[in-house]
Parts: C-alpha cells; sequence; structure tokens
C-alpha cells in the first residue's frame, strides 16, 4: 500500500469516526500533529488553521493583500433624518412639507434631510474580513513556536517575519478592513462565500476560495486528505498512520459484520489511558483497544518468573512489586509493551476465542518483520487476567489470535506465503500485508468470534 493509497484510507476513516462525531476531534489532531508542536495543537480547529496558513495559496494572498484592498468595494446608503437649523446633507423637500404639516406645523425651521453613507457591511467584505481574521488568529497563535530550527518554519511565508508583521499592520491600519463589521457566530454563509467566488474581484475570489476551502476541512474526506497530504507539515511518522489505517479497518470490519455476536458499536475516546476505543453489545461484548490495556478485567502483558528464578529475576521482581506498592493508581504501574490494537471479548470463551492481538509495523524490511512476530509471541505468551496466564506454556491459540500487519511486499525476488499457506503450516501466528488485512480480520471474526470453521 503506497503514501496515496494509505492517506487516502485513513481520511477517509478520519472522515468517518471522527468529523462525524464517532471519535472526538482531539484525539485524532493530537496523533496526527508533528511531534514538535505543543499539546494545544491537539485541539482539531488549531491544527486545521495551522496546516491552511502552510498552503501556498494563502502564502500568495497574503502577500497580494495590501494591494488588492484598493479595489475594496462598498454599498451607498441613503437615511433620512429631521433636523432644525442646520442642515448636514440634502433637503428631501417633499418629506419636509409632509413633516411640517403634519408635526411641526408653521415650524420653518424643520427639515427632513437625506444623508448618505459608505455601508462595508456588504457578504463580499463580511467573507474577506472573516478570511484575515482566521489568518491573523493563526498566526498569533502559532507565533511563539516559530523557532526557525522548524524545517516547517523556514520553508513557509510564516518564518518571515518582514511578512507576518506587513500583514498584521495592514489588518491593524487598512481603514476598509478597520470599518467593515465583524462577522457574526453564524457568519460568513454559505451564499456569502458564493457571492464573493462568483464576484469580478479577484479579491473576493480568492477570499471565497479559501475561506470555502477552509471550511472543507469539516465537510469532505477528500478536504482531510489534502489537508494531509499537500501541506508542509503533514505527518511524517507514516508508522502512526498506518496504525490508525489497521484499527479503523478492524472496527469497520467488526461494525460491518452485522451479527447478534457483535451487536451495536459505541465509539469512545482514544486518549483516556486504559479504556476502550470502541466497544460492541452483542453476545460477545467486544471491546477494541488502541495502544492500550483494558483496566476492567485487569489485563495485562507482564512475565512473572517461574518457581526457580534466577538472582536477577528476583531483583526484577522485587523492584517491581517495591513500585507497584508505592505508587497505588493503576495506570502508574509498570507494564510492558502491548499490541497496537487489541479486541477482547468479555464472556466466558476459552482464551483463544476471546482474543485478538494486532502488532503494526510500516515496514517490508525482514528484521523488523521477525521482531513484530517476536512481539506477538510474547504479548499470547504473557497476556494474563489477574494472576493467571491466559494461554498455557507454549499456547499461541490458534494461529488467528495474532495478527502482525506489515506494509506489502513488492519485487519479483520475494513471494511472500499466502494467508492459506500460512495457514496449511500451522504457524502459531500469522503475518498479514495491508492490501489482505480485510480479508485476514474476516477469517478471524468466522474462526474466532462467530466459531465458524
Amino acid at each position: 500500500m503506497d503514501r496515496s493509497a494509505l492517506l487516502e484510507a485513513v481520511a477517509g476513516d478520519l472522515f468517518t469516526y471522527v468529523l462525524n462525531g464517532r471519535f472526538p476531534e482531539d484525539d485524532i489532531s493530537g496523533l496526527i500533529k508533528p511531534a514538535e508542536l505543543p499539546d494545544a495543537y491537539e485541539d482539531y480547529d488549531r491544527l486545521v488553521t495551522l496546516h491552511f496558513l502552510l498552503e501556498e495559496a494563502v502564502d500568495k494572498f497574503v502577500a497580494e493583500l495590501p494591494g488588492m484592498l484598493r479595489t475594496i468595494k462598498t454599498e451607498t446608503k441613503t437615511e433620512s433624518s429631521v433636523q432644525r437649523g442646520g442642515i448636514d446633507g440634502r433637503i428631501d423637500w417633499e418629506a419636509t412639507y409632509q413633516t411640517r404639516a403634519s408635526s411641526s406645523p408653521g415650524d420653518r425651521s424643520v427639515y427632513v434631510v437625506n444623508s448618505q453613507t459608505e455601508q462595508y457591511a456588504i457578504p463580499e467584505n463580511i467573507v474577506l474580513k472573516a478570511l484575515v481574521e482566521t489568518v491573523n488568529q493563526g498566526i498569533s497563535d502559532v507565533d511563539q513556536y516559530l523557532n526557525a530550527n522548524r524545517t516547517w518554519v523556514k520553508d513557509s511565508w510564516l518564518g518571515n517575519d518582514e511578512r507576518r508583521e506587513r500583514f498584521q499592520t495592514t489588518l491593524e491600519r487598512n481603514v476598509h478592513l478597520q470599518r467593515t463589521p465583524d462577522p457574526e457566530p453564524i457568519e460568513p454563509t454559505a451564499r456569502m462565500i458564493t457571492r464573493a467566488t462568483q464576484s469580478r474581484k479577484r479579491l473576493y475570489q480568492r477570499a471565497g476560495e479559501l475561506y470555502s476551502q477552509y471550511a472543507s476541512y469539516h465537510d469532505s474526506p477528500e478536504a482531510v486528505r489534502s489537508l494531509l497530504e499537500e501541506t508542509t507539515i503533514t505527518p511524517s511518522d507514516e508508522q502512526k498512520l498506518f496504525e490508525l489505517f489497521v484499527l479503523f479497518s478492524v472496527i469497520t470490519s467488526l461494525r460491518e459484520a452485522d451479527s447478534p455476536a457483535i451487536g451495536t458499536p459505541t465509539y469512545h475516546t482514544l486518549r483516556s489511558g486504559r479504556d476502550a476505543a470502541a466497544t460492541f453489545d452483542g453476545d460477545r461484548q467486544l471491546r477494541v483497544f488502541y495502544d492500550s490495556v483494558p483496566d476492567d478485567p485487569d489485563i495485562e502483558f507482564r512475565n512473572v518468573p517461574g518457581p526457580r528464578p534466577s538472582r536477577a529475576d528476583i531483583v526484577h521482581e522485587t523492584s517491581r512489586e517495591v513500585v507497584d506498592a508505592f505508587f497505588t493508581q493503576t495506570n502508574t504501574r509498570a507494564h510492558t509493551k502491548r499490541p497496537d490494537v487489541m479486541v477482547v471479548a468479555d464472556d466466558d470463551q476459552a482464551a483463544a476465542e476471546s482474543y485478538l492481538l494486532v502488532e503494526v509495523k510500516h515496514s517490508q524490511n525482514s528484521q523488523t518483520i521477525r521482531q513484530g512476530v517476536t512481539e506477538l509471541l510474547e504479548y499470547l505468551t504473557f497476556v494474563r487476567e489477574g494472576t493467571d496466564y491466559e494461554f498455557e506454556k507454549g499456547d499461541f491459540g490458534t494461529g488467528l489470535n495474532g495478527l502482525l500487519v506489515i506494509q506489502d511486499i513488492e519485487g519479483d525476488d520475494i513471494v511472500p506465503a499466502s494467508l492459506a499457506e500460512q495457514e496449511r503450516q500451522d504457524l502459531p501466528v500469522r503475518v498479514v500485508q495491508a492490501s489482505e488485512l480485510q480479508a485476514a480480520i474476516s477469517r478471524v471474526l468466522r474462526r474466532e468470534i462467530f466459531g465458524y470453521e
């Protein structure tokens, strides 16, 4: 699965599970933001704004804005007022005679005067003001993190102090922008954006197009993919994207199974430590975990020394007991590494029918694959509930309790074994290429969840 296909899959899943409200937006943004950005950028809207600022089209708009503002347009509005004595405006004689006759008979000092004022509160200007304020707020948010050593800063207009200051000075001093009222909470509306985009003036066309692009990051999977793929700080950690691809593939396969054994899903936060990412209310009472272990029941992956431990085993076990006794909160206890994705059934079935442990390696390298297999075997060996191991010594389940998901292996010189071949060889775990994942998950569901052969 190449980068383009991976981004397309993850973007679609992000839209399905996050932007439609199934998972909290801030959980996902915390996973895809660059590690060098602070926790503040785990707010999805702020992360989107930062990505938006780094768009080449925004860079060009900011550079051209001072010149384009000379073409800003207004509407002339005529207002009538009753005045006595001094006259400021053009007299409306017909209205003056009517007013004198009806309310001030004989008072020849009363006049109705029409005055004309420039109105900036037109749809095109509201869209323009919304866009420049979005850009300005984004600059304010990111300003303290504009370290010149960061690549995404050096390669963007945000790293140009003169450009930023010129934009902010324009916003503060330009009389047209100052006279344009701030958008209301529901503005700009879709009709306003359309009107700006269809304007004959380039200023408004660009403002409408850019604001529409910014708004679209909440409206379509295509825009989310663009957010991930086309901006300067696209997540470089493809391992994390690959893990999300696997997580969403597992959840989607369970959701689409439509079986009483699985039931209806409920989605939860991905960043609450030891809570499930998704739970299913069917007969098997399934829970899906992402990069975490469940708190109830107390499932963990820990090697407890056998009946004749070595001196080193005694030291490590005693150390662990002291630390566990000192840290009374369960989420601070020492644990081994854990699988990237885990599906657990909470009924009374045997362990081989109750666990699916998934390790994810965004690699085709044989050493990395060997490491992944070793980790999976360790997870199956050391998975415990309470004080009891779930699998007997030397037992790794049916071979479908552990899946290692790797990148698709390419090249005519290497022909990896298919899932069927791995099963014929009775391997203790399965190695699954990304393109085979859906078929593998389906096979696991049939064998481990439904009990079909």
